[in-house]
């Protein structure tokens, strides 16, 4: 009598989730796993934060979280910024549960939210996944993807695809992506600059749920700002010995770009190169492919990623 009046009581509150419409995102974000997988209704009033045609994507922000959305911009006739509702059914998502669309209303427009996230460590925790959030960093790369191939690099020829920004805070770095226009050139004026961003945090997982890695996507460039634009060309600047690149040097400002000249000595796969100076040498990992080159006395100015080295201060 005991197992019979156990599972009736199951049967009754499963009857009552499923009779449940959640109307908050945080709500839905806090939902287990297995409730989320039974698809319960939903229906969601806020503002599209970010859509994507090309990776059907978007995410939505109410008053409680953001959620993600998989579908487009142009299957609802929606954009950023827009006030909407949302009907739909919960699913859980391939990180977080997430909400899968029915149907989308458009009421109006609305402000985008306050950014929130503001502490670094809770974005790279991955509890600000879909949530509107306001970062920062320096550019140390752009390109589209998945690759940006050697045309593109000498020519600056867009090929389309996502561009890409990978920017470094601290010892971390996250990707920034804005929606495919291939008609747009890169925004490589932004190489070397600290940015502030707001947009939409997302993470990089494995099937197995686990986290490896954050990206933000951003609309458009109106969303990014350089605070300060002091820093100079970094070929402009005289060439750094290679043996001060694990030196303490108390000017050098951490994650900015480099410049040093020598002579390249030995290459592997048209990527990974050895380079010389007088003073010493070091190995520079490329993100996209060069040409090949005999290994010779090869002269080249190259922009290194600052990234991994810590500065060493001495102790008292």
């Amino acid at each position: 009598m005991c197992q019979i009046s156990f599972a009736q009581g199951q049967n009754q509150s499963a009857q009552q989730a499923d009779a449940l419409l959640y109307t908050r995102a945080s709500d839905i974000r806090q939902m287990d796993l297995e409730d989320a997988a039974r698809g319960l209704p939903v229906q969601l009033k806020g503002v599209i934060t970010y859509c994507d045609d090309a990776w059907t994507s978007a995410f939505v922000q109410d008053e409680t979280a953001g959620i993600y959305l998989p579908t487009g911009c142009s299957a609802y006739g929606i954009k950023t910024g827009d006030l909407v509702t949302v009907d739909g059914r919960t699913n859980p998502g391939e990180f977080v549960p997430s909400v899968v669309v029915d149907s989308i209303r458009v009421e109006g427009v609305a402000p985008l939210p306050e950014p929130g996230g503001r502490s670094l460590e809770r974005i790279f925790s991955g509890k600000q996944d879909s949530q509107y959030i306001r970062a920062w960093g320096v550019v140390q790369a752009v390109m589209r993807m998945p690759d940006m191939d050697a045309d593109e690099v000498v020519n600056r020829k867009p090929k389309g695809g996502h561009p890409m920004l990978i920017v470094a805070n601290d010892q971390r770095s996250f990707h920034v992506v804005l929606p495919a226009k291939p008609h747009i050139p890169l925004p490589l004026h932004l190489v070397d600059r600290r940015i502030q961003l707001d947009g939409v945090a997302a993470t990089l997982f494995n099937p197995q749920r686990q986290l490896l890695g954050i990206r933000v996507f951003v609309q458009d460039l109106s969303q990014i700002s350089v605070p300060s634009s002091e820093r100079a060309d970094p070929f402009s600047l005289p060439p750094d010995p290679v043996v001060s690149l694990n030196q303490f040097v108390p000017e050098r400002a951490t994650g900015h770009m480099v410049h040093v000249r020598g002579t390249v000595t030995q290459q592997y796969s048209n990527k990974e190169f050895y380079i010389r100076d007088a003073s010493g040498a070091t190995l520079v990992e490329p993100k996209n492919r060069i040409p090949s080159c005999p290994v010779i006395l090869w002269m080249l100015s190259a922009l290194l990623r600052w990234v991994k080295t810590r500065f060493i201060t001495p102790n008292l």
